[in-house]
């Protein structure tokens, strides 16, 4: 593998401060995930197989949340609580354009009768009911919309608003290859990815029912809508159908986030 150049952020996977242990999201031996303090007393992440990152991404999401607002889950579409049983954990870039699953933080306060939200990373804890109501727009385009029926502004029009803000964000996505934050975002060539650590990565791939989908995408607005995750060794985690379009389009640099603090696949290294 040749030496990585571009313009490269490695972005830290938001977690619970001095968090360690070991985590199991599933009923095999692989879906363990371990927290551990490497000799500079980093938090690292080990992670040991493309699937887990979501689940374990999720709990954290919980926690993080939990902890932003005196153990009590708020919902940032509504100010309202959330009550276990009713509880969903939506994308704040919506996965249809381009939006991961990395743990996210959000701090909701009222500020003047309005309802604000800081977020950091891209999942939020939401109401079932809200997160249905969202749908696939994005958390900002959801806010404004709640703004304007506040405003006695017509469903029509509301419905209207949503679909330009839609393609707007695909004309960002076409302009940008990502939606997601700056800070999230490296640039980096191709052929820096590596993809040894994944068992089967490249077999079969075009049998994938994702192939078809990102492939159209891609043909239409030349980027992928599934954004790459590399560890901090640009080991693939996450996004192989996409590499291999992009591979096999010739497309020589791409955008990917690049997570500091996570090592994949430890167990076969």
């Amino acid at each position: 593998m040749k030496r990585v150049t571009g313009e490269i952020k490695k972005y830290d996977l938001l977690l619970p401060i001095d968090l360690e242990g070991t985590f199991n999201f599933g009923n095999k031996k692989s879906s363990i995930v371990k927290i551990e303090k490497n000799s500079a007393g980093e938090q690292l992440v080990i992670l040991p197989y493309e699937s887990s990152l979501e689940e374990f991404a999720r709990w954290i999401t919980i926690q993080l949340n939990k902890s932003e607002h005196d153990g009590k889950l708020i919902c940032p579409l509504c100010g309202g609580i959330i009550e276990c049983g009713n509880m969903n954990i939506d994308h704040v870039v919506p996965r249809a354009l381009g939006g991961i699953s990395i743990p996210g933080r959000c701090h909701s306060e009222y500020i003047d009768g309005e309802l604000i939200c800081t977020v950091e990373g891209n999942l939020i804890v939401t109401h079932c009911r809200c997160n249905c109501k969202k749908g696939c727009n994005s958390l900002k385009t959801t806010l404004e919309s709640k703004k304007m029926k506040e405003n006695g502004i017509s469903e029509f029009e509301i419905t209207k608003f949503q679909k330009k803000q839609r393609k707007e964000d695909i004309k960002r996505l076409e302009c940008n290859k990502t939606l997601l934050p700056d800070e999230m975002i490296s640039t980096i060539p191709l052929s820096c990815i590596k993809v040894n650590g994944r068992k089967g990565v490249g077999r079969g791939y075009r049998k994938s029912s994702k192939y078809s989908t990102y492939s159209r995408f891609f043909k239409k607005h030349g980027v992928v809508n599934d954004t790459i995750i590399l560890d901090r060794t640009y080991e693939l985690i996450h996004g192989a159908v996409g590499y291999y379009i992009y591979k096999e389009n010739n497309v020589q640099d791409i955008k990917c986030v690049i997570l500091n603090n996570v090592i994949f696949n430890y167990t076969r290294r």
